[in-house]
């Protein structure tokens, strides 16, 4: 018996294998229906596809043999893979290098052998799809030429494979990356909004001076308006699936807009650009529109405008209402887009060729394009070079009348407590500045609490003391939030624990698959914690 070589290329070769992630894995059909087709096309009781590792041959496939391995040293594939075409071996009892080979002597009693090499698109030869028979034989032209073709489809599958495998990892890195951005944004914004709302509270009871008012109600509205659009940016499964929702509400458009028009204003300020905003004596005191994605389109629009507008010239915006849609119009002196860019600005990542020195991901105009195609409505440009831009985006929007804002108005604001009972809430929170803002929350609310760093402790507190409501935060040392909340639940199964986290990308269904009773997002919106704490507690 001769043992075959090695390749010339053993370490490269071997490195091709390992990076399908192919061994040793269980059996798949694709790779099961070549293989019997391998065995009807050339006539044997025996087909395999085999794959060389640094001690053994193991098959992914096969048919008409019970072993998963052989030993590479008497493996026939080891030296099929040294060759480009089938290898083919019509008597091993009359081969030197096979007949005295334990396959041969022994089971599987092998006669006949032919191996197509499995050759990747870098050339290297990994394993074989072979045909084995008990019996010499021989195969046609046609026979061969058809066990190549079959070769060359497991590769193809084995190259789907890997490509489907890094998609994966790929997917799951970006929702892992945005779910650490998802809670490093929101952690802030968790104590900006609050704070900002129980100052405004506050403010509104000591009749402050106007200035002061109007400032804090920018810096809360802008908090809520920031949230929102990490909200609606980061929810990636739905993007990716396709299933993101317009989520329209009735909007006072004089509020909306002044908002929207004041942060613009400050920016252009900064800037030295002088801006304009005119509301159309068309457009109605009220529409039904996704404010939230509407927002985040006109605050890029507004902002590309001031980014790319020289100091000392001049933005526009205009306002409208026509047909049932509201109009929004920016035009700038900026410096213009060529013909050329034009044609490919929505595509994502692409950028002006004269603005490469102004900062920008060059996935603005993209997003914005598919929130608005999204809401049904549609945007144009037109442009020259150095004399400015004009966009323009139209967006169905339905005109409603004071009893309807009325009705459509969220109610949950003015939600109020209704607890009548003396009770206590374990908050297990282990960020500072997480602690202080629902630390206020709860004195304003008038309601005992004890606040835990770790889900240790939480463990260790409801063992001692008495606790109607766990809040329980998932992002902990040591122990994660679900793992304490099982603890819990063992020992106590009616104690209602509630998730927070600032995760927007863990669905609050997941959440409650591991036991937990429901879910609070931070920012904690004052009004859906007060409906969570009348629900359990009320």
């Amino acid at each position: 018996m001769k043992s075959a070589p090695e390749p010339e290329n053993e370490k490269e070769r071997l490195a091709e294998l390992l990076s399908y992630d192919i061994l040793d894995t269980e059996a798949e059909k694709l790779f099961d229906d070549l293989t019997a087709l391998a065995s009807q096309i050339c006539g044997t009781p025996i087909a395999l596809i085999s794959l060389i590792d640094p001690d053994r041959q193991w098959f992914k496939s096969r048919v008409g043999l019970d072993a998963e391995e052989t030993s590479r040293d008497i493996a026939f594939c080891s030296h099929a893979i040294l060759q480009q075409k089938v290898f083919e071996v019509p008597d091993a009892t009359k081969d030197e290098r096979f007949r005295d080979n334990p396959l041969v002597t022994g089971s599987p009693d092998i006669r006949f052998y032919a191996g197509a090499p499995l050759i990747t698109p870098s050339g290297y030869p990994i394993g074989t799809l072979c045909a084995i028979d008990r019996k010499p034989n021989k195969l046609t032209e046609e026979q061969k030429k058809a066990l190549e073709t079959l070769g060359q489809s497991v590769v193809a599958h084995l190259e789907l494979r890997r490509k489907n495998r890094e998609l994966e990892r790929t997917s799951q890195f970006k929702s892992d990356f945005l779910s650490y951005v998802s809670h490093e944004i929101r952690t802030p914004l968790n104590a900006i909004n609050t704070f900002s709302n129980l100052l405004e509270s506050e403010a509104r009871k000591l009749s402050l001076p106007s200035q002061f008012s109007s400032s804090l109600s920018h810096i809360s509205k802008s908090g809520e308006r920031l949230l929102e659009i990490v909200n609606s940016v980061l929810d990636i499964k739905q993007i990716e699936a396709g299933k993101m929702r317009v989520m329209p509400r009735a909007i006072n458009t004089n509020d909306f807009f002044t908002h929207l028009f004041s942060v613009t204003r400050v920016r252009a300020e900064q800037n030295d650009i002088t801006f304009t905003a005119t509301l159309d004596t068309s457009l109605p005191a009220s529409i039904y529109l996704d404010d939230t994605k509407f927002g985040q389109v006109a605050l890029n629009i507004l902002s590309n405008a001031i980014k790319f507008t020289p100091r000392n010239k001049v933005v526009t915006c205009l306002v409208k209402y026509k047909k049932g849609a509201l109009i929004f119009i920016v035009s700038d002196e900026g410096i213009g887009i060529s013909d050329d860019d034009q044609a490919r600005l929505f595509a994502r990542f692409e950028r002006m060729d004269n603005a490469h020195k102004i900062p920008g991901s060059g996935l603005g105009l993209s997003i914005s394009k598919q929130l608005v195609e999204l809401m049904d409505g549609s945007i144009k440009l037109k442009s020259k070079l150095q004399e400015g831009t004009r966009v323009s985006i139209s967006i169905p929007s339905a005109q409603m009348d004071q009893n309807q804002v009325a009705e459509a108005s969220p109610q949950s604001a003015s939600a109020q407590l209704s607890i009548s009972k003396p009770v206590n809430i374990l908050i297990v929170e282990d960020h500072p500045i997480n602690q202080a803002v629902i630390a206020a929350l709860f004195e304003k609310l008038g309601l005992a609490f004890t606040i835990v760093d770790t889900g240790e402790e939480s463990v260790e507190y409801i063992k001692s003391n008495h606790a109607d409501l766990v809040l329980m935060d998932i992002n902990l040392p040591g122990i994660q939030g679900d793992q304490a909340s099982r603890l819990i639940k063992t020992q106590y199964p009616n104690l209602p624990i509630v998730a927070l986290t600032a995760d927007a990308i863990t669905t609050s269904d997941s959440l409650k698959e591991r036991g937990l009773d429901d879910v609070l997002t931070k920012p904690i919106n004052a009004a859906n914690l007060v409906k969570v704490l009348n629900h359990f507690l009320g």
